[in-house]
């Protein structure tokens, strides 16, 4: 934890104790062993048969314009902001990766309470993982390369 706070404020993030003073919950990353790096897009806007993607775990300069034809899913709204967003600590990692802050909406975590679970079903996210455009899978039928 002592590191991830280290970024932070290398990044003139603000380290707080009390979560009444908190923008963000930075919660330990699960260890998943089987899960594959794949990438995924959401569609920000869409202009002439073009559609803005922002690719999820990467940082919001990072977005593109790409066909239409290639994208799955149309534009939504933004996620409105929390009092306190709930992350993974990749956030942080990332962060320091790429020398620019995240965007939250790609590590937020869904609380185990119902509250929360309802509201990741209105979304249409029943296991609470945040999708606010349609995702695909990066790589196919995508001639951007690799990041």
């Amino acid at each position: 934890q002592s590191s991830l706070k280290t970024l932070v404020q290398r990044h003139n993030g603000i380290v707080v104790l009390r979560a009444d003073q908190a923008t963000h919950e930075i919660i330990p990353d699960e260890v998943k062993e089987d899960e594959e790096e794949d990438e995924y897009c959401r569609t920000i806007s869409e202009q002439d048969k073009m559609a803005l993607v922002h690719w999820w775990y990467y940082p919001d300069s990072y977005r593109e314009w790409k066909p239409q034809s290639e994208i799955q899913g149309t534009p939504e709204p933004p996620m409105p902001a929390p009092v306190l967003w709930k992350v993974q600590a990749r956030f942080i990692k990332d962060l320091e990766k790429y020398n620019e802050w995240m965007n939250e909406e790609d590590y937020i975590i869904a609380a185990d309470d119902d509250d929360d679970e309802d509201d990741a079903a209105e979304r249409g996210d029943a296991d609470g993982a945040q999708e606010v455009g349609g995702k695909r899978r990066r790589g196919e039928d995508d001639d951007a390369g690799e990041r």
